[in-house]
This record gives C-alpha cells, structure tokens and sequence, in this order.
C-alpha cells in the first residue's frame, strides 16, 4: 500500500545547531478513510541534538496520552479510525511545534447487491446499484459490460440507464455475462459485478469419444466402457452434474441410467460391469437447478462378446396337477441374460432314493417355463433342478436342486373307532384314531366332519373342515374336534374322513348322539287383553326353540301405579303366581281392579329351566263397560298355584286351554 507523508518544519537554534521537528501524517492518499489504519510520527532532526525535553500531543488543542490514542513518545497510531478521529493534531515540546489537519472520508460502499440474477429469455430486466458513501462528496454511476470493462454502457433502445438502475430490454443470450456497477468520487471509487443467466435447462453436452473394453471370459474383469463428453455454452444457472444414459439393441428405444450425480468439473467416466453379447449405445444430459438439458447425441455401438450364462433359472416348482403326472416349472429367462446364442434351459429330475440316476431334456424356447412329465406314480417324492445354457457353454453358478412331489390321490383308508367324548346342551367333542399318513397318498390337510339330524333331515348336511396349521409330512394329525353350534336336544348323525390338499377319503362309519336339552327361546306372539273389568285374557304361541319338552309356563302379574309398578316387577319376580301346562297357549288373570293397569310376563320352561319371558301391559275396563256372562256360564279349567293347590274360575288366575268356546267368548275384545 502507498503512503504520502505530510511534513510539517519548525526551525530552530539549538546550541549553535538547527533542530527541526517535522510531524509526519500516514494514511491512504491526502484523506483517511473511515475504518482505515492512520500512523502520525513527530521526528526531531538532526537527531544528534534530540532536545532532552519530551514530547506534548494535541487533538483539537487537547492533550492526548497513552489513555487515548498516544503509542509511544514521538507515534500515533489509530488502527481504525472514525469520523470523530478528523480534526489538527501538532507535536511540539519547549523549542517546536509541529501540526497537521487529518481529515477522515466515509468510503464509498454498494449495497444490497446480488451476485447473480436469472433471467426468462424475451422479458425486460432493471438491475439496481445502491451505494452508501460520504454525503460531503458527489458520488457518479457507471455501467460496464463484462466483455469491456473500460468502456461504459452508453443509453440506447436496448440499454436504458437511469439514476442507479440499469434496463435490459428484450433480454436473449446476447445478453448474458457479467455486468459492472462503478460508484466513484474524487477520491475513491468502488465496483461490483452480476452475473446474468437465463432461466432455462443447459444446452445439450457434446459427445467427444467412446472406448469399449471387452474382457475375454478368462478374466475375471467385466466389460467396461469410457465416454467423454464436453459442455456445450451454457447461458442458464451453472451445470450441477451429468447423467450418463444407456440402451441395448434388446430395446432401443428404453434409455436407463447408467451413472448419475457426476461432478460438473467432470467430463470423462468409465461404466463397468456391462453385459456379455449385448450392443450398448449412450448419451449423456446435463443438469441444473432449473433441470436436464436435451441429450447429446448417441454414441456409435460398443458390443461386447458372448460368455457363458451367469446364472440358472429362479422360482423353481415341483408339483403334480393331475393324477399322474409331475410339473417342474420355472421362471423364465429373459434375453438381456442369455448372454450369447443358441439359449436353452436343461432340466433334470429323478425319484429321491439312492443310486437313482437323472433324467435330462433341453428346452430351446426360453419363453416356456414348465414341462410336465406323464405315468408317474401318484405322490412319490422327487429332485429336480433347471440350468441355463448357451453356445459358449453351462452357466458358471451350479443349480440348486428343489423337492417336490407328484401328484396327489385320493386317500386310501378312513378314520377308525369314531367315538362322541361329550356332549351337553350345544356342543359335542368327538374322538377318532388317526389315519396314518402313508395312507393319505398326499399332503395331509386335516379333516371333514358331515353331521345331520332328525329335524332337518338327511338331505340337510353340514360339513365341517378342521385343518391342520401344516400340511407336511410329521405334521401333528388332528384326532379330536370340538362341533359347536349344535340344536339342543337334537338327535344328530356324524361321520368323518381324511382330507389331503386336493382330494377327501372314505367316510367312517356313522355314530348318533342326542345333546342335552337346554331353556326355551322366548314365548310368542304374546298379548293381554282387557276382558272386563276384572280380568285379562292372555294369548301366546309356543317358542320358536323349544330346545327340549316343554315341561308347562309361569306367569308373572304386577299392578302399574303411576308408571312404576306396585309390586316387585313381573320381569324379575323370582316365584309366578301360578303355572300353566305344557299345552296351554290361553289364560285369563281375574280378581284384578277396575280402569287398572298391569305389567304381565310369561315364559316357557323345560327340565332345564325357564326361559326368557315376553312383557306385556293393558288395562282392565272401566265400571261403565259391559260385564262378560256370569262365571256360571264359563267353561272351569283346573290350574296350579306355585303352592300346589287347585284353583277355579272365581279365584285370582285361570288357565285354561285355547277352545273354540272361548275364542268365540273373546271375539269382542280384540
């Protein structure tokens, strides 16, 4: 850095000699710029005659010492001096004074600038150059175009300068580059510089050269490919990466990536592990923040030459499908892996015992993927394995082998000793021998129950499967189920047989059992009917379900005061006021008071218990309805009362049986 020295002379007669006290100022040119180091030295000539007297510093006319700004005796340093530092600073002692002006410049700054602008090809741009400098000195604007850094952008159609701004009309790659904002002033200048671009996918690379280098099959490197390549001018966002693509003669019209995310700094790569007998072609794209570019051209061929399968077929089944015979089945093996001419598969297959020998047969149309192999025994264990091959040879990987079996028969033997272990009102477990499993003549799945009964006949069958959770030879052979659902009180026929995955068994004989009887399902169809003003005539119809014989029915009767019964509620009393017989589907309930409601239950029983009962309300008649016939005109049916005692017409209940008498009585009440 330059540095002008101000001197500033006193002389002086100093013991017949001259001394000269000379206050050197160092800064940037004639002015110090805000922020800037500023180094002032007071110098005494000749130094020989140095007065002995030290030295005295003034800011402004004030004293400075080591506290403010005093480096050493003669020096004044200010590393980063302000604006406040400006003003006269002098050096004098009891024979000279020596003094200066400092004075101090805000340097001239552009602001708020952005280094690089995207552009859309055809729109007009405004670029702005903000600048902050000393407000004391006038401060001019220049515009440079980087391809002439020294002569300025002058106004016109295309270039529209304005205050700080400049315009781009119509803006095409013509325009792109880099462009100069100079700020200057008398003493300082200062520039900045944008770079346009267009927004827009780079150009498409240039395609330099192909070198294919094709491995002989002795050795054990792969084929492999370099490519070079070379930008073409790019007037859009900078080249981030490259991408290789690739196809092959099999489909040249499917591109793949071959590699990906190469540096831009890059423009030659090598491909490895390229495919035996195949013809490659490439090309390469471009990328950038705004996306790919179109791609180069495509490159002359590179084939490589024919080597021997490197793998066999996958996905291989042995399995017969009919009684028979044995399927060997495959996936098949596209042409992108044949790797040379003349592909075929081989496959061989043999029963599993010892000192079997194989038998082989060659398939040449790679598109079939199964053979299928007649009059073999039913469900016999074999091998089987399926090799690739080609003109060069057997593939270089050796064949797996894979165990199946052929095809399944039906079972040979039933079931024995077939035997009901318990039964109860809904449920029944069942017990067997199990078949061995040389005579299932296939896998063993597990079994089928049929199970019939009286009700609905022989023609109404239902079967039910019990599968193992394996199918496998060892597997653990059902010998017991549990048969849910069953009709209480039902007499039911079961027989089982074996199942294996394709066929069932013989049946074994047929056993019987009844189960137990369990409670009635709910009365129906139940109604009470106000007769007269002390009595209600009942009606129902049997259950559905009986489940068992009907031993007879309890009824319960509750008085309903002001919507909450009287007495304990007719669906949760523990004792009925009386029974009715098994084949009473009437009654009537007397005794009772006049325009009074009353909550009625009823519900069937069985040796097993009571059912659910059925809930009915009504009301009895007012006093102003008419009377029913005098009880001497009724037809008396003896009922029971849960003391035990008989009861007629007059008492409280009655219960008599559903005669065409009675109904013609009632006629008027429904």
């Amino acid at each position: 850095m330059c540095h002008k020295v101000i001197f500033l002379m006193i002389v002086l007669a100093v013991h017949n000699l001259v001394a000269i006290l000379q206050l050197k100022i160092t800064h940037e040119r004639d002015i110090a710029f805000e922020g800037n180091p500023v180094n002032l030295q007071c110098v005494i000539y000749p130094t020989k005659v140095a007065p002995t007297e030290e030295l005295t510093w003034k800011h402004n006319g004030k004293v400075l010492n080591a506290t403010n700004t005093l480096n050493t005796a003669n020096t004044i340093l200010i590393n980063k001096v302000k604006l406040g530092d400006a003003g006269v600073y002098s050096c004098s002692n009891d024979l000279a004074e020596s003094m200066t002006s400092l004075v101090v410049i805000k340097p001239t700054r552009i602001v708020n600038w952005a280094p690089a602008i995207e552009m859309t090809a055809g729109s007009s741009f405004k670029i702005h150059c903000d600048v902050e400098g000393d407000s004391r000195l006038k401060i001019d604007i220049a515009w440079f175009n980087g391809k002439n850094k020294q002569k300025p952008i002058e106004n016109d159609d295309h270039f529209v300068i304005e205050n700080d701004s400049l315009t781009i009309s119509n803006v095409s790659t013509l325009d792109i580059g880099d462009y100069i904002c100079e700020a200057s002033t008398v003493v300082d200048k200062t520039r900045a510089t944008v770079k346009l671009t267009l927004d827009e996918v780079p150009h498409a690379p240039i395609l330099n050269e192909i070198k294919c280098h094709d491995s002989p099959s002795s050795v054990e490197l792969s084929p492999s490919v370099e490519i070079s390549w070379s930008p073409s001018e790019n007037y859009g966002p900078d080249i981030e990466s490259f991408t290789i693509l690739f196809n092959t003669a099999l489909a040249p019209h499917v591109w793949h990536t071959a590699k990906e995310n190469i540096p831009s700094n890059v423009s030659t790569s090598e491909i490895s592990s390229l495919k035996p007998w195949t013809k490659y072609t490439y090309r390469v794209i471009a990328n950038n923040k705004i996306g790919q570019s179109p791609p180069s051209e495509i490159s002359a061929v590179c084939a490589t030459k024919p080597d021997v399968p490197y793998k066999n077929p996958e996905k291989i089944k042995v399995e017969g499908t009919a009684p028979n015979n044995l399927v060997i089945s495959w996936k098949q093996m596209p042409k992108t892996v044949h790797n040379g001419p003349d592909f075929f598969y081989r496959v061989s297959w043999k029963r599993d015992i010892e000192f079997e020998k194989w038998i082989e047969t060659d398939v040449h149309d790679w598109k079939q993927g199964n053979i299928i192999i007649n009059n073999q025994p039913t469900f016999v264990r074999y091998l089987a394995k399926v090799e690739a091959f080609n003109s060069i040879g057997k593939s270089n990987v050796n064949a797996d082998e894979y165990f199946g079996f052929s095809a399944e028969g039906a079972p040979f033997q039933a079931p024995s000793n077939l035997q009901l272990a318990d039964v109860n009102r809904r449920f029944a477990l069942l017990q067997w021998e199990p078949v061995p499993f040389e005579y299932f003549n296939g896998f063993y799945k597990g079994y089928k129950v049929k199970i019939w009964n009286d009700i609905d006949g022989v023609n109404n069958v239902t079967e039910m499967h019990f599968v193992a959770p394996t199918i496998s030879p060892g597997s653990n052979l059902i010998t017991a189920v549990k048969l849910p659902a069953l009709r209480p009180a039902t007499h039911n026929y079961v027989q089982v047989c074996v199942l294996n995955r394709k066929y069932e068994g013989p049946f074994s004989d047929v056993i019987e059992f009844t189960t137990l009887e369990d409670v009635p399902s709910i009365v129906q169809s139940f109604k009470a009917i106000p007769f007269n003003t002390t009595a209600l005539f009942l009606r129902w119809e049997k259950p559905t379900n009986p489940n068992g014989n009907l031993t007879g029915y309890n009824i319960y009767c509750d008085q309903i005061d002001g919507g909450t019964t009287k007495s304990s509620d007719a669906s949760k009393q523990q004792q009925p006021l009386f029974w009715a017989g098994p084949n009473a589907t009437a009654a009537f309930v007397t005794d009772l008071k006049p325009d009074t409601k009353y909550r009625i239950a009823i519900s069937a029983r069985t040796a097993a218990g009571e059912g659910e009962r059925a809930i009915n309300e009504s009301k009895t008649k007012s006093d102003q309805g008419t009377q029913p016939p005098s009880n001497s005109t009724m037809p008396s049916t003896e009922t029971t009362t849960p003391g035990g005692s008989s009861s007629t017409s007059g008492n409280v209940m009655l219960i008599i049986g559903l005669v065409t008498f009675m109904v013609t009585m009632v006629k008027g009440a429904f």
